[in-house]
């Protein structure tokens, strides 16, 4: 059997959060079930049970991919020395 690259695996664990933050943005996270996270990603159930053990695991994941975002997108405007560039850039990250 082939051995599937480090950049597959990371692709599929996307492709779910990505599912799962959309149902969560739709449902909710008490409303969302895993039957909803893995239609909408359009892998089999046994596929996200594959990266995922439960609903759980993908809200924390989806967690931490969010504050991940945030400090990519923030990362650098509050890294300026100067508070005018800071704020030059984070108004140009929001606009």
């Amino acid at each position: 059997m082939p051995k599937v690259s480090d950049a597959y695996l990371e692709e599929r664990r996307r492709q779910i959060l990505t599912a799962a933050a959309r149902c969560f943005g739709r449902k909710g996270i008490a409303g969302t079930s895993m039957r909803d996270i893995y239609r909408e990603s359009g892998l089999s159930s046994g596929a996200v049970y594959h990266y995922y053990r439960s609903k759980q695991e993908i809200v924390d994941a989806v967690f931490e991919m969010s504050l991940q975002q945030t400090d990519e997108v923030m990362g650098a405007p509050m890294a300026a020395a100067d508070p005018i560039e800071a704020l030059d850039a984070v108004l140009e990250v929001v606009f």
